[in-house]
């Protein structure tokens, strides 16, 4: 049976109608869904697992065209099945004895290492609690919305409902909607044609650092959140995580943290001497330029590797330990572009290593750098100047991109 509500929500009423209505067989539901019917919508529906990823559970808010497509999805369909990956996300609080969770002075709760953890040591996966399609919430009237993350909130375990509400919220208003605008992230969910606001109640912890010391990616197939060290982190030291992607300047990063987030950034990069703030700032321009000069794949193009190589040179400087991975691609294709076997795999290497950490194994670039590693004279790039040069065709070459998180 499916819980029926009609929208605008003034009259909570509710009537029953048969799950037939959205597509029957065999569903992955341990709770009826709830539905919502009205004009801006027509409808839309809670869909929830109480046991999915070892019982933490995940609420689904979505119109059943969606759900159609949603069940079909890789993330879904294991919920009834032993993953590995979701097998990891167990419900608790994700401590373990490498990590404690102390007052941080001007953040509130942050998360503090007891033990060292080196480049590319896991702090955790998490699986989504709530998944909260895009389109529809967006144009729903405001009670409606805000009581569909309601329900959706409550229907899950209890253990993952504090969860849920320990987070922080930073807009005020409905304190379920201001935690999921606070903390969710954008997400895919297999054939969907939608994006979905993700929840990872665990990521709230991590507070926020320009210049952090972890990085996260969302695996596509399971919507498992992983976040892996960048660089050493030592006993005492706080986890971090950036809110930001790592190009803005520092004028544009106050700007942003206090309006998204309602905080000042009181990271060591943000608060260092006016002339070192400068200096970062003329080095994430000169990041940008070079960047342009060695997309350029134009006949006149100027960019050679030593271009790629001062590029690598900026983001050591400027401590972007994550984001390296585009520096590190564009020295790849300058070697291969050249015909160096032996530098293109080099830096090919240090493309996928990087990658693995920023992007995940699924992406794109790191897929395409794995094949490049393996043989660099099978991919588009070998030799790609003077080949453009002898068919009289410039520009950038098929599957030839580098690929960010931006």
């Amino acid at each position: 049976m499916v819980e029926e509500f009609h929208e605008p929500f003034e009259d909570p009423a509710a009537n029953f109608v048969s799950t037939k209505l959205l597509g029957g067989g065999i569903v992955p539901w341990t709770l009826e869904p709830v539905c919502m019917h009205g004009t801006v919508v027509a409808t839309i529906c809670v869909y929830t697992s109480t046991t999915y990823a070892n019982g933490r559970g995940l609420s689904v808010v979505a119109v059943p065209a969606e759900e159609r497509l949603i069940i079909q999805a890789t993330v879904i369909r294991q919920m009834t099945f032993n993953n590995a990956d979701l097998a990891k996300t167990e419900n608790d609080d994700f401590m373990d004895s490498r990590f404690s969770v102390e007052h941080i002075h001007g953040k509130g709760q942050g998360l503090v290492a007891r033990h060292t953890l080196n480049r590319g040591d896991s702090v955790y996966r998490k699986s989504p609690v709530t998944l909260l399609q895009q389109t529809p919430m967006m144009k729903m009237h405001r009670p409606s919305r805000y009581l569909l993350m309601q329900i959706a909130v409550e229907r899950l375990p209890k253990k993952t409902r504090d969860l849920f509400m320990a987070m922080k919220g930073h807009f005020g208003g409905d304190e379920y909607s201001d935690r999921i605008n606070t903390n969710s992230f954008a997400a895919k969910i297999g054939k969907a044609g939608d994006m979905y606001w993700s929840v990872y109640p665990e990521s709230a912890r991590v507070n926020h650092d320009c210049r952090p010391n972890v990085a996260y990616y969302i695996d596509p197939n399971t919507l498992v959140h992983h976040m892996h060290a960048l660089r050493a982190i030592h006993p005492g030291e706080e986890v971090t995580t950036s809110y930001l992607l790592p190009y803005h300047p520092w004028h544009e990063r106050r700007q942003r943290t206090q309006f998204q987030w309602g905080f000042n950034c009181t990271c060591s990069l943000c608060t260092a001497p006016p002339p070192l703030i400068a200096a970062s700032d003329a080095r994430l321009a000169l990041i940008k330029n070079l960047e342009n000069e060695l997309a350029n794949t134009t006949p006149n193009r100027t960019a050679n590797p030593d271009t790629a190589l001062e590029l690598i040179s900026l983001y050591k400087q400027e401590r972007l330990d994550g984001a390296i991975a585009e520096a590190y691609q564009m020295a790849t294709f300058e070697y291969a572009f050249i015909t160096n076997r032996a530098m293109t795999m080099k830096y090919a290497a240090l493309s996928v290593e990087a990658l693995l950490l920023w992007l995940g194994p699924h992406s794109i670039a790191t897929k395409s750098f794995i094949e490049l590693w393996k043989e660099p004279t099978n991919h588009v790039s070998w030799n790609y100047t003077k080949v453009a040069k002898e068919r009289g065709v410039f520009g950038p070459p098929e599957n030839f991109k580098v690929e960010s998180q931006g």
